[in-house]
Parts: structure tokens; C-alpha cells; sequence
């Protein structure tokens, strides 16, 4: 989980509604497994649902992005995130299942959850400038607790730029822009890295209490000069709030998301290695 530094105070700033792109919207049902194999219990239950959601987009969008279905490496997390980069969950109901699973008799039993989904799905009608690419990149993949991230962007045109924190507890906030940082147009052809130098801000990666090993993601948007000018981020996911899932996207559609650009960088978080 990425851990905000300052030395400003945040201000909420009052919410301002946007209009509703056009989009297909559809409900769907999936399923996902997960065993608890070298992970906790609750690492398990993200996972198979994880793994539900990456199907339930799979079924809206018409595309195939996994074919896993009971789910042993916790690495996989950050594929079944990447899912949502064609297509956003609005709306979600789950019911929940425990079981035992055994490969074969000459291997060990292992417990599994299995959750079945029903989910509201959302997948845009892209309708992006000629031309109007994003570069993102993170200064390394794997972090151990406490070390810094930074990321950097270029966008080949002017654009509007925000970062989110997808964090290992399924939730996903605001990191940029935010009340004391509230200029997010990129020049284009320059690289914007955040955080700026001089800033005051830091952050630092650390994993969840008795996890070994996490895998989050940032969500990086950029909308082009004129769909981005008007959209009020702080207002509307008052920045380091977290979201849960679908609470987010049920947000986030209702940007003019035909005009942005999206990347879904992952990176892990380890423990420190004991000398």
C-alpha cells in the first residue's frame, strides 16, 4: 500500500457531476478460484474474485485474457487487474464458497474459496485524438517496504493527467492531482514525474500486516486538453479517500471516458529481506 507524505493539509473540495458518456453496459456471471497456497486466507478470497471479475469482462467485452481458472500463484493478480483496461465493473454481488481441492491422490489436499459474480459491466466506446499516445513507467517493479515509487509520464499531446492507487486491500484512491498539487496538464513530449522533486511528497510502498508479498497497481489516465479541462478530480474522488471497486469505476464512467487513455502498471511489495 502506498503511504502519502506532506507537509501541506488536504482540503475536500465540493463534488461537480459530468455527464455520461455513451457506453455498452451489461450484466454478466462468472466464477473464480483461488487456493491457499503460500498466501493468507484473505490474499485467497481477492484472488478468486479477482479472477471473477477478469471473466466477467471477458464476457462483456467480447475478449479472452486469462485462461486460469483455479488461481495458485498470487503473482497473477496484477493480469487480472490489467482486465480493466476493457471494461469497468460498476456494480458487483458475490457469493461465497469454501472447499477442499486435491490435484491428484499422490498430492495434498489444499483449501480453496470459490466466489460466484454477478456483475454490472461497463465497456467504453473509445473514440481517442489521432496521434495521442501515453508512456508511463514506474522506477523499478519490485519494492521492499518503505522504499520510495515514482512515476514517470509522457503524453504526446497536451494532456490531462491523474494517477490512482489500486492498493492490496481492493481499494482504489487518488494520488494525482490533489489539493496542493492541482496542475495535472502535461505538456506533451515531456516527461512529468510524480512525485515532482521539491514537492514534499513521498511514497512509499509497504505491504498489508502479515503479508509477505502484495501486488498493486497505479491506474494512470490522460485526457486530451479539451475533454480534460473541465473535470474536477479532487472533487469527485477527493484525493487519498479509497474506494472500493466498483464504487470507483460507478465514478469514473461518468468522466468523458471515450476521450482518455489508460494504463495499468503493476508492481509488487516484499517484505525486507532479514540480514
Amino acid at each position: 500500500m502506498l503511504r502519502f507524505y506532506t507537509h501541506l493539509v488536504l482540503i475536500l473540495m465540493l463534488f461537480q457531476s459530468l455527464n455520461v458518456c455513451e457506453s455498452k453496459e451489461v450484466w454478466v456471471e462468472a466464477e473464480g478460484e483461488a487456493a491457499i497456497a503460500g498466501i493468507t486466507a484473505e490474499q485467497a478470497m481477492l484472488l478468486a474474485l479477482q479472477r471473477a471479475r477478469a471473466a466477467a469482462i471477458e464476457k462483456a467485452a467480447g475478449v479472452k485474457i486469462s485462461s486460469v481458472t483455479l488461481v495458485k500463484d498470487a503473482r497473477l493478480s496484477g493480469e487480472f487487474i490489467k482486465a480493466f483496461s476493457k471494461g469497468y465493473i460498476i456494480q458487483e454481488k458475490c457469493t461465497w464458497d469454501k472447499s477442499v481441492y486435491q490435484e491428484s491422490p499422490d498430492k495434498p489436499a489444499i483449501f480453496t474459496y470459490k466466489v460466484k459474480l454477478k456483475a454490472r459491466v461497463v465497456i467504453p466506446e473509445k473514440d481517442i485524438k489521432p496521434g495521442f499516445l501515453l508512456e508511463a513507467r514506474l522506477n523499478r517493479t519490485v519494492f521492499r517496504n518503505g522504499e520510495k515509487v515514482k512515476i514517470s509520464i509522457r503524453p504526446t499531446q497536451d494532456a490531462y493527467i491523474a494517477i490512482f492507487n489500486w492498493t492490496a486491500d481492493d481499494k482504489i484512491s487518488l494520488l494525482f492531482p490533489n489539493q496542493y498539487l492541482p496542475n495535472n496538464l502535461i505538456q506533451g513530449g515531456t516527461w512529468f514525474t510524480f512525485p515532482p522533486e521539491g514537492s514534499g511528497v513521498a511514497l512509499r510502498v509497504r505491504t498489508l500486516a502479515e503479508h509477505k508479498q502484495d501486488t498493486e497497481a497505479l491506474f494512470v489516465v490522460a485526457f486530451d486538453k479539451e475533454a480534460g479541462a473541465s473535470i474536477p478530480f479532487c472533487n469527485i474522488f477527493s484525493s487519498g479517500t479509497p474506494f472500493k471497486v466498483a464504487n470507483f469505476f460507478s465514478k469514473y464512467i461518468n468522466l468523458p471516458i471515450e476521450k482518455a487513455i489508460e494504463k495499468i502498471i503493476i508492481y509488487e511489495v516484499r517484505e525486507q529481506r532479514k540480514e
